[in-house]
Formats: structure tokens, sequence, C-alpha cells
């Protein structure tokens, strides 16, 4: 039984200019160095567990991957892990830029920094979000 749900790209921007939300992206860290939604996280080898551990399980979790299949099954883990409003994003990145949404206003993130400063960031984002939890 799954214990997350589907939203398309429309309600994700309705997420998203609603309340905070984290975005996970489990694509290889490669096609998250290419682009990435704006604000998103990698899943980075190594990296899962802290984001298990350290990041609030109030706060809305929405992941995706390159066609919404594979990140359906982080969905359910992250719902397993007692995150509480868990959802995938149906037809993915791929989904994303083909809304209208993502063509008329919102920017992928392009990075061409170092995957060590991307887990760096990352590793701030839930640091932050840690001490605001405590």
């Amino acid at each position: 039984m799954n214990s997350y749900e589907q939203i398309n790209a429309t309600e994700l921007k309705e997420l998203i200019q609603s309340r905070p939300v984290l975005l996970v992206d489990t694509r290889d860290s490669q096609s998250y160095l290419q682009n990435h939604l704006p604000g998103a996280i990698s899943i980075m080898e190594g990296n899962l567990h802290k984001v298990l551990k350290h990041m609030s399980r109030n706060v809305p979790v929405v992941v995706y991957c390159k066609h919404g299949v594979t990140s359906q099954d982080y969905a359910q883990l992250f719902s397993d892990f007692g995150f509480h409003a868990c959802y995938n994003l149906t037809g993915g990145i791929e989904q994303w830029f083909a809304s209208e949404y993502a063509r008329k206003r919102a920017p992928v993130i392009t990075l061409k920094e170092p995957l060590v400063a991307v887990q760096h960031r990352v590793e701030t984002v839930m640091h932050d979000s840690h001490k605001r939890i405590a």
C-alpha cells in the first residue's frame, strides 16, 4: 500500500507557493549537476540516511526522478520513515520541463559547482533544518 500521493507539475507549483517543501532529486549526481528543480537536494550516495535522520517530518517531501518511476520507491521510503506528507512528481523532471509553469516562470537550476560544494550545501540545509526543530 502506498502512503504517498502522486502530484503533477501544476499541483507542485501550488504546493511550493503555499508552504516550505523539501524537494528531493533521486537521479544520479551528474544529472542533478546538469539541472534540477530550484531548491532541490540530491540524494547522493552517503547522504540519504542524513536526510532521513535530520529533516523535519512535518515538512512536505516531494520526490522526483527523470520520469517519476524510480522516485516512487523513495516517496514510499520517506513515508515509511514517518514523514507526514510525501509526494511523487508524476512524470518526473521531464513533466516539469514540459509543464506550462516551467516554460513560463520557473527556472531549472544548472550548477557548475563541484559535487563537494553541493554536498556541503545539502549538509548546511539539513543542519539549519535540525536547528529549527530543536
